[in-house]
């Protein structure tokens, strides 16, 4: 990453060249970083506010083997302790509210030398032969997009996905290695099916459109918030004294609070893909292979049968059946994507129709 002025000494005195794409930060992404920090400042404050209302106890009651045991305690101390963690939980949401800020006001550019993030006044890029790396994450249905250089510098976009995809493909075309264009959700073209577009073939994957990899992500996400509720509950089911009880909840929260909130936040679209994926239905019409949400049945992705190259089953369970699609995206990107749980594959494969292309 350079700051202006490397950023003209990595041009050269030639003027930059003409922007290949430019765009500017979308303000989701940025805000609901502070979704985890608004809500545990909250949850703090309202604590702060059962701390004065009840005063700290003059002694500290520990549960032994022989009953209950107490120990003299300085209330005043002992108020210090939830104060000082609200005091500096402030200061650290005060800290990323100005980073969040600054976030929200960049923009961002594309040329044929580098890309560049400019906030401020202050542009820092990487030249596009120094990168390395480019990854794709959602956020609460937006893009993270993070490009990463040799001497490990690295630049953030904050994007819709729409504009995530078309860096992505800029960044492609200048020969730079970058993650796959379909691991970003796109909303699909029509949510509902087009006049005169017939159903040839509908079915609901179920449970069995979860694969291992997705189990054990599920897991992961889930786990830290488990862990969180889990320490809850065991701390309330202990009968502590509910001036100690709320001075612990207050270090849990800050223990694990922060990292569940965020892994829930940062990870929230991808779980409501695949639990659409599980309860939702696949829909083959004569144009596209549809992904139907549950209940209100609009398409969240779609595959127009156009860029389908081949359609295969690779492992039969029963009635459900693992089909392997293999697809096109412009001359020379060709990938690989599997539909797992489908009921009924012959005649998933017989209404794709491909032979008839």
């Amino acid at each position: 990453m350079t700051s202006g002025s490397d950023l003209d000494a990595s041009h050269g005195d030639a003027p930059r060249g003409p922007a290949l794409w430019e765009g500017r930060a979308t303000p989701g992404p940025a805000l609901a970083k502070l979704l985890p920090g608004v809500i545990l400042l909250a949850i703090f404050a309202a604590l702060t506010l059962l701390f004065m209302l009840n005063p700290a106890p003059k002694y500290l009651r520990i549960r032994g083997v022989g009953g209950w045991e107490q120990y003299p305690l300085d209330p005043g101390a002992a108020m210090l302790l939830p104060g000082a963690i609200l005091f500096i939980l402030a200061v650290v949401i005060c800290v990323a509210v100005a980073a969040t800020m600054k976030a929200v006001r960049q923009r961002y550019r594309i040329d044929g030398r580098t890309a560049e993030v400019a906030a401020d006044g202050v542009i820092a890029g990487i030249a596009i032969s120094d990168i390395r790396r480019v990854s794709a994450s959602e956020v609460l249905g937006w893009q993270r997009v993070r490009i990463t250089g040799v001497n490990r510098q690295r630049i953030e976009m904050l994007l819709g996905a729409e504009d995530a995809v078309h860096v992505l493909s800029v960044l492609q075309g200048l020969g730079v290695p970058c993650g796959a264009l379909d691991a970003i959700e796109l909303p699909a073209s029509k949510p509902r099916l087009a006049t005169g577009e017939p159903v040839r073939w509908r079915g609901r994957p179920g449970l069995a459109s979860f694969d291992k990899g997705r189990a054990i992500s599920v897991v992961g996400i889930l786990l830290p918030f488990a862990i969180f509720v889990g320490v809850l509950l065991w701390l309330w089911g202990s009968d502590p004294e509910p001036f100690f009880g709320l001075m612990l909840t207050v270090f849990v929260l800050t223990l694990f609070g922060w990292p569940s909130l965020a892994a829930l936040i940062t990870y929230s679209g991808r779980l409501r893909v695949w639990l659409f994926d599980a309860f939702g239905a696949v829909v083959v019409t004569d144009r596209r292979i549809a992904w139907a949400a549950p209940g209100s049945g609009h398409f969240y992705r779609e595959l127009m049968l156009s860029e389908l190259v081949d359609a295969a089953i690779v492992e039969q369970r029963g009635r459900r059946a693992w089909i392997a699609l293999t697809v096109r995206k412009g001359a020379q990107d060709v990938r690989e994507q599997d539909l797992r749980g489908v009921p009924d594959a012959e005649a998933f494969l017989a209404a794709v129709d491909l032979r008839a292309r």
